[in-house]
């Protein structure tokens, strides 16, 4: 018999009942099977772009024939040089040509590489149900679905890449256009390195048509002219603006730390404050790509020009995964003296943070992963990481308690929506707490998730489930009805496995726990 989470005793009323009784009819076949629903066809879920697509025609025209070659597209290229953007720009030029639409998925803030297929699953719509394999369950729902994957930021997850692989031998009509630092290397896979845009050559002259045509001028132009609307290239600055380009050896992000601060300094006295930093790339890493040490540099500069505060706010906000609210930003990284409002505006000005509208959500701010990694240096390097990272923890844990993901059956989508919203920045919690031994917050946060982990992704639950169990073995008397409370819940997921066995002793133990915590809610 199929056992159903309804939520607390207090909850139950004939309605939910009814409505219970309903949804699980609903999810049985004739024979008593769950059955597997499909997923629904999205078109796309491609972010909207807030500015201009420059250059790039070649490149464009490129990946698309590898993609009519290849089912397994990775475009490469150091941090800043564009590959994000490019992806984004081909799936949308492609998305008549895939049936069932174009599905974006950003990997930046996962680092577990067996989080990578049930992200895949969640993104697809994809239920996870008792076929033997995940693979088996995208086999399934997938069929003869045409369908383009954008995968971005893969290299901190390279281990994946032959998950790839199975998935798409499993499905036939997919295709996935992947992003990546580092190439996947597995068979199949098409691979095109991602150029910096082409800049002027300044040991000719150059005519001012010539400047004009050149991707990377035009880029500088446009940037700038969205800081400064009255910026001109001129036969007066086109010189300067060559020479930016060419020090900042084409990449786009480089390029655009640089034009955001036309409304202080000419192009110009840009080049001027630029020629000492780039000097300094002589004595950079040897073992770092070179344009990533001109991007790092760009960002240093960048960074170098901000006020105290702001440089404050810049480094603390690493700690975030898949970006922040406002509120989160105020509450995690403010301090007396500091206009958390005023900074992230500069730091929007600069091109240092992007501003991010989700439908019918709150506006959110987040980092380019480059910008972000750098930030983190920073913070590493400031002495208040530990502090930053505790005020995180304690903020998203506070928020998933306060969303109450109550049973699956619930009508209302709100809490688990924001959940989702919040589950880079819950995971990377997670993580802090269960490196840190931090054993109040990790119960709570875990205790908290586990049903939402039953309508999303019981896998990903289990194993984050597992993994405080361990940490919290040694749990102060004080929280052993929170630790009876995660075995127990551990268990409803080992038991949705199938694990009898394990469910068994996981019960048994909880019990034990909850009576020697002499916690009657955990007993209950």
């Amino acid at each position: 018999m199929r056992k159903i989470y309804l939520g607390r005793a207090s909850d139950l009323t004939l309605d939910r009942l009814e409505t219970a009784a309903a949804r699980l009819a609903e999810s049985m076949d004739g024979a008593g099977q769950r059955t597997q629903p499909a997923p629904p066809d999205v078109r796309h879920n491609l972010p909207a772009e807030i500015s201009s697509f420059v250059g790039r025609e070649s490149e464009v025209a490129s990946v698309r024939q590898a993609a009519g070659a290849s089912r397994l597209v990775t475009l490469t290229g150091p941090g800043g040089v564009g590959k994000t953007r490019l992806a984004l720009q081909i799936a949308a030029d492609a998305r008549e040509a895939f049936a069932a639409g174009v599905t974006f998925l950003p990997l930046a803030a996962i680092r577990d590489p067996a989080l990578v297929l049930p992200s895949i699953a969640h993104a697809l719509g994809i239920r996870e149900g008792r076929e033997p394999s995940l693979l088996a369950q995208f086999a399934v729902a997938m069929r003869d679905r045409r369908l383009l994957l954008v995968l971005d930021n893969l290299e901190q997850v390279l281990d994946a890449a032959p998950s790839l692989a199975d998935l798409l031998a499993a499905c036939p009509s997919l295709t996935i256009l992947a992003t990546s630092r580092s190439v996947l290397r597995v068979s199949g896979e098409q691979v095109f390195a991602v150029p910096p845009l082409p800049f002027p050559a300044t040991d000719r002259v150059a005519t001012m048509d010539d400047l004009a045509a050149s991707a990377a001028v035009e880029l500088f132009v446009e940037r700038a002219r969205g800081a400064d609307s009255g910026f001109t290239l001129s036969s007066q600055n086109a010189p300067a603006v060559a020479a930016i380009c060419q020090r900042l050896d084409g990449l786009p992000l480089a390029i655009e730390l640089a034009a955001a601060r036309v409304r202080v300094l000419p192009p110009e006295a840009l080049l001027a404050r630029l020629s000492e930093p780039l000097a300094l790339l002589t004595g950079g890493a040897r073992d770092q790509p070179p344009r990533l040490r001109t991007l790092r540099d760009a960002v240093t500069w960048s960074h170098d020009l901000l006020s105290s505060p702001e440089q404050t706010l810049f480094r603390r906000l690493a700690v975030f995964a898949g970006g922040c609210t406002l509120g989160a930003a105020e509450v995690v990284c403010g301090e007396p003296g500091l206009d958390v409002l005023e900074a992230m505006r500069a730091l929007v000005g600069q091109s240092l943070l992007h501003r991010m509208e989700p439908p019918g959500a709150p506006p959110r701010f987040g980092m380019l992963e480059t910008v972000r990694e750098y930030a983190a240096a920073r913070l590493a390097a400031s002495g208040e990481a530990e502090s930053v990272r505790w005020r995180h923890a304690s903020y998203f844990t506070t928020l998933a308690e306060q969303a109450e993901p109550t049973s699956y059956m619930s009508t209302d989508a709100t809490a688990s929506r924001q959940v989702e919203t919040e589950l880079p920045n819950m995971r990377a919690a997670l993580a802090w707490e269960t490196e840190r031994g931090a054993t109040e917050l990790l119960l709570r946060l875990t205790v908290v998730l586990w049903q939402f982990w039953v309508q999303v992704s019981p896998m990903e639950g289990f194993a984050w489930l597992e993994r405080a169990v361990d940490a919290t073995a040694q749990a102060p008397r004080r929280l052993r009805g929170q630790r009876a409370r995660l075995l127990a819940a551990t268990a409803q997921l080992t038991w949705w496995r199938g694990d009898l066995a394990r469910t068994g002793k996981l019960l048994d133990e909880s019990i034990v726990v909850a009576r020697d915590a002499n916690d009657a809610q955990a007993i209950a």
